[in-house]
C-alpha cells in the first residue's frame, strides 16, 4: 500500500468569513496580480498552505497599503486569500 497523507485543520468559523471578505478587498486583490507570475514554490508549500515568509510579507505589504485595519486577522488570512485568488491552493503532488 502506498503512502496516505491526510492534512487536518481545525479552525473558527471566522477565519473562513474573514478569507472571503479579503477575497474582495481591492488591496488582497492588486497584491495577488502582482505576484501571479512569481514562482509558485517560492509563495506554498506542495500542499498549498503559504510559507511563513510569504505570510509575513503578505501582512506587511496589505497594512503599508492602507488594508482594511478594523477587522481581525489571523496571521494567514491575507496569504491564504491571494493563494485562493491565485487558484495556487491546489496540491502539486496531486
Amino acid at each position: 500500500m502506498g503512502k496516505v497523507s491526510v492534512k487536518v485543520a481545525i479552525e473558527a468559523a471566522h477565519y473562513e468569513e474573514t478569507r472571503q471578505r479579503l477575497l474582495g478587498d481591492a488591496v488582497v486583490v492588486r497584491m495577488a496580480a502582482e505576484i501571479r507570475s512569481m514562482d509558485r514554490t517560492m509563495v506554498v508549500h506542495d500542499d498549498g498552505s503559504p510559507r511563513w515568509d510569504f505570510m509575513r510579507a503578505a501582512n506587511q505589504t496589505y497594512r503599508e497599503r492602507g488594508g482594511d485595519q478594523t477587522q481581525p486577522l489571523h496571521i494567514g488570512a491575507v496569504a491564504e486569500a491571494i493563494v485562493i485568488l491565485l487558484e495556487w491552493d491546489k496540491d502539486v503532488t496531486a
